[in-house]
């Protein structure tokens, strides 16, 4: 824009619908990437991407959960130990 000028000379895009194109193609990508893992793991647990197998599975013994240690039992323990010393 030349100096003391109130607008610019030329025609000039407008950035917010670029920008909002743009974020449209990029959450697309991001749904078919999840889509497309979300499939190919469905393929690996049941063996078939037929949906009358992938019904099946619903008949099938739940995973057992796995043993997650419990992330604050050192903190409840220290906890409890401070109000003791305290009083000795």
């Amino acid at each position: 824009m030349p100096p003391g000028a109130e607008a610019p000379a030329g025609p000039v895009a407008d950035p917010l619908p670029q920008a909002l194109i743009l974020t449209a193609i990029v959450i697309g990508f991001g749904l078919l990437a999840f889509t497309m893992v979300l499939a190919y793991r469905a393929y690996q647990a049941v063996g078939s991407d037929d949906l009358d197998a992938l019904r099946t599975t619903d008949l099938l013994d739940p995973v057992p959960p796995r043993a997650v240690p419990e992330p604050l039992s050192g903190l409840r323990e220290r906890a409890l130990r401070v109000p003791a010393e305290r009083e000795g």
